[in-house]
């Protein structure tokens, strides 16, 4: 039984994931194996050795939960990607994918790999059928507090947004919608979703801006057809949604990195001003961490 399962009381719960819990608890066990095989006059020290090890580790777990250090991961699972926020306790998953249980499963663990097992909000960035058994599956493997959905633009969209507002009912979890222009608080951090239809396409070309201690925009892998692709510090170029097949330039003058999930998009890619530019080809993983 997880600790998700054991309280529905906001992030409580003891994590053995984050990066401290082996210099922590490699020492314990072998000063208690020493305790336990040597003869003790006053066998008492034990369980107060215990007691103080707990106490330790209870600091530890605190200081990691209620950490001010943002980390913002990018996952990669096939043609479907991801992105989450965590700091403070808080733990966001952005999907931009297809809606598929095996893949949200995926990027729910890389999500919490910092040691939360309870999910604040998953945000979709745009809407397909399998979102909703997918999380509905999903609630019953994290403790879900939130969705946040697009608003739907045509009939197709108002059907699956109103399954996956009755399935979340059933398990008491609330739906927000979005607009186009409003932006999301995710752990502190404004998000801003756009998303748009491309005449030879059905699925949207998605574009995300990370506002706030972050320097962060996704561009999906046809965005450059319905909008101009400004100059960040950080630049991710997705592959999730229409297959890119136009070219088009990337001015980089204040650009220190920019990462394509693919070769294909990157060989349609003209980047100008990139002297001081590193440029990172079909990355799995990247993470960012801002304080």
């Amino acid at each position: 039984m997880t600790s998700a399962e054991l309280s529905d009381l906001e992030n409580i719960f003891v994590s053995l994931k984050y990066e401290f819990v082996p210099f922590v608890t490699i020492p314990f066990f072998a000063i208690l194996f020493v305790l336990l095989m040597v003869r003790l006059k006053r066998k008492r020290i034990i369980p107060i050795f215990i007691c103080s090890w707990l106490l330790i580790f209870s600091v530890f777990e605190f200081a990691a939960i209620n950490s001010p250090i943002l980390t913002l991961e990018y996952t990669k699972l096939g043609k479907n990607e991801y992105f989450s926020l965590s700091r403070g306790g808080k733990n966001v998953l952005i999907d931009i994918s297809d809606g598929s249980y095996g893949k949200m499963r995926t990027a729910s663990k890389e999500a919490t790999s910092l040691g939360y097992c309870e999910l604040d909000a998953v945000i979709l960035t745009h809407l397909h059928n399998r979102h909703i058994a997918s999380l509905t599956k999903l609630s019953s493997a994290y403790v879900l507090r939130s969705v946040y959905i697009p608003k739907p633009e045509n009939a197709s969209e108002k059907e699956i947004a109103s399954g996956i507002e009755d399935a979340m009912a059933l398990e008491k979890i609330p739906v927000f919608y979005y607009l186009e222009d409003d932006y999301i608080d995710a752990v502190g951090i404004d998000l801003g979703i756009e998303r748009a239809y491309i005449k030879r396409s059905s699925h949207p070309a998605v574009g995300i801006t990370f506002s706030g201690a972050t320097e962060l925009e996704y561009y999906g892998s046809s965005y450059s057809e319905i909008g101009d692709i400004t100059s960040c510090k950080n630049v991710l170029f997705g592959i999730h949604g229409p297959v890119c097949k136009e070219n088009f330039d990337f001015d980089a003058t204040e650009c220190s990195l920019a990462s394509f999930a693919s070769v294909d998009i990157y060989s349609y890619c003209t980047i100008n001003n990139k002297a001081n530019l590193k440029t990172v080809i079909a990355p799995e993983k990247l993470v960012f961490k801002y304080n």
